[in-house]
């Protein structure tokens, strides 16, 4: 929970996490204090000890800043936490440094949470504007599919940032888990749905988001150097002896029927000189699984490129799962504030 102060002493708190986000953060701090503007509002920008002038540029803005003091610390989990240990909100707004808040939404999302005592947080539509690789392509693709319907209503977790009531938020002890390098905020979203809050999607547009640009490959190769590729496995790990672990399996079973297929194939591999079938079974399944998502994707080259990619995260659950030890997420994190 927060620990500088015992209540609430403004309405709304802004947690901006940033990594490097020189380019874009003074655009960001500015949409965002043209959306607040009818609140008392508090900007925290929660910086990853940033390499170019991130901190420097958000302070410049007028957002009060805490910064990491360690780059071995630097997780997607650890921001939204660290910002949140000096908020002072009644309302607390996740946003990354690299997104625009749409006018609008924050007033109607308040109001939501006003008016049902159970509702934990509101997220609203999310305007995909990368797509420069295949992991923001297929992101795009996604948001555009489901912005018709499915993508509105109650919602197991809130991707893309959301508001959320800080007395939710202060039972669970803390926001979001500092060891994981993904998926903090569907680990967020299933902690808050075990305490029975809700949470919903509205059909109003929140956020612009401006990703990464990086060609296919080298955005997969700095996906696993930073061990983002490791949250599926943090993720599972984080949820053992939980109430929602079975709900975070569901969540990743695409990477978890693929990730048991490559420990099964290492390990037919590894008994080839006494037998060969359990080896000969895992091609058939590597086949089949090859198959259906060429049939899935309707060409070949798209889906053996998708197989490949769901491959590659497969491997960063394994890794997720055997790798590091847990820190307690409620711990304090050691910070400065500039």
């Amino acid at each position: 929970m927060s620990t500088l102060t015992d209540a609430p002493t403004i309405e709304l708190s802004i947690i901006i996490k940033t990594l490097n986000e020189a380019t874009h953060i003074q655009r960001t701090i500015a949409a965002v204090k043209e959306a607040a503007r009818n609140f008392s509002h508090e900007i925290i920008v929660a910086d990853s000890l940033s390499d170019d002038d991130t901190a420097a540029l958000a302070k410049a803005a007028g957002a009060r800043v805490i910064q990491l003091v360690r780059r071995e610390d630097r997780s997607c989990g650890i921001g939204a936490q660290l910002g949140f240990q000096i908020a002072r909100g009644t309302y607390v707004y996740l946003l990354d440094g690299d997104m625009e808040c749409i006018p609008g939404f924050i007033d109607e999302a308040i109001t939501c949470l006003k008016a049902n005592d159970h509702l934990a947080g509101v997220a609203g539509d999310m305007s995909e504007l990368g797509s420069g690789n295949y992991e923001f392509q297929l992101r795009k693709r996604l948001v555009e599919q489901f912005t018709s319907g499915e993508w509105h209503g109650e919602k197991d977790w809130l991707d893309g940032g959301g508001i959320y009531k800080r007395v939710a938020l202060d039972e669970l002890g803390y926001i979001t888990d500092r060891n994981l390098h993904a998926y903090e905020e569907k680990d967020l979203g299933l902690r808050l749905r075990s305490k029975g809050w809700r949470m919903v999607r509205i059909p109003l547009s929140a956020v612009q988001h401006r990703g990464h640009a990086e060609a296919t490959w080298a955005l997969l190769r700095k996906r696993w150097v930073s061990k983002y590729v490791n949250g599926a496995g943090e993720l599972i790990r984080a949820c053992v002896g939980s109430p929602h672990f079975w709900r975070a399996v569901k969540l990743l079973k695409q990477y978890v029927v693929l990730a048991l297929l490559m420990t099964a194939t290492v390990l037919a591999t590894a008994i080839l000189p006494w037998t060969s079938w359990p080896f000969a079974a895992c091609l058939l399944a590597w086949a089949l699984a090859a198959l259906a998502m060429c049939i899935r994707k309707r060409g070949v080259t798209e889906g053996l490129r998708a197989l490949a990619y769901l491959a590659f995260w497969s491997a960063g659950l394994i890794r997720g799962l055997v790798m590091g030890s847990r820190t307690d997420p409620a711990a304090p994190i050691e910070s400065r504030q500039l």
